[in-house]
């Protein structure tokens, strides 16, 4: 009964929409005419977190049950864009980002998904410890730093076959035989950034 009506369609097809007019003196007149519905993409993507420096890397996994996705857009979070369905970014701050893909079709309807991405320090392995006598235990003094963000990873392998510990602090070590033996030390940030050093 709307002269100018508004109606939203859930599904892609094509509908006939009919018009049907009926003057103050009762004659009415109807139009009918074919309303194409194009299929909205559906966006959708995954980005690898890196480490400062090195390269993240953003996959486009997009998809549209009808058509085609002819471009894409990626928002990286800090102000800069790529264009291409799948790209990398070496981002020049480490931190959390928040990404974004958009996926337009070729019938121009577009969807956007946005998802977080973090970029971490890398950390700086270090350990200090005392010489010992066979015997006796060897104390082991985790000093590994970094600039921003959190070591959230340990591993030591004091190289005695004892296998490896897994922590911050190991307990006093005692070595089965006498040396030297080489203690290595693997510090690692957001998972993925790896520094390691060997005494």
């Amino acid at each position: 009964t709307d002269q100018n009506p508004i109606y939203i369609y859930n599904i892609g097809n094509i509908y006939n929409a009919t018009l049907i007019v009926t003057s103050d003196q009762g004659c009415v007149d109807s139009i009918s005419k074919p309303v194409r519905v194009h299929i909205i993409p559906v966006a959708d993507f995954t980005a690898t977190n890196s480490c400062f420096n090195d390269s993240s890397i953003f996959t486009d996994n997009s998809t549209i049950s009808s058509g085609s996705i002819t471009s894409w857009m990626w928002s990286f979070g800090n102000g800069f864009f790529a264009y291409s369905q799948d790209t990398v970014y070496v981002y020049p701050v480490a931190g959390t980002y928040t990404v974004g893909i958009q996926a337009t079709s070729d019938s121009g309807c577009v969807d956007t998904q946005t998802g977080t991405l973090t970029v971490s320090n890398l950390p700086i392995a270090d350990f200090s410890f005392s010489d010992v006598c066979l015997n006796q235990q060897a104390v082991f003094v985790d000093e590994s730093i970094i600039v921003t963000g959190a070591i959230d990873q340990w591993e030591w392998d004091f190289d005695d076959g004892s296998g490896i510990y897994s922590g911050q602090s190991p307990p006093p070590h005692a070595f089965p035989n006498w040396g030297p033996f080489d203690i290595t030390l693997i510090a690692t940030s957001g998972g993925v950034c790896k520094d390691t050093i060997t005494k």
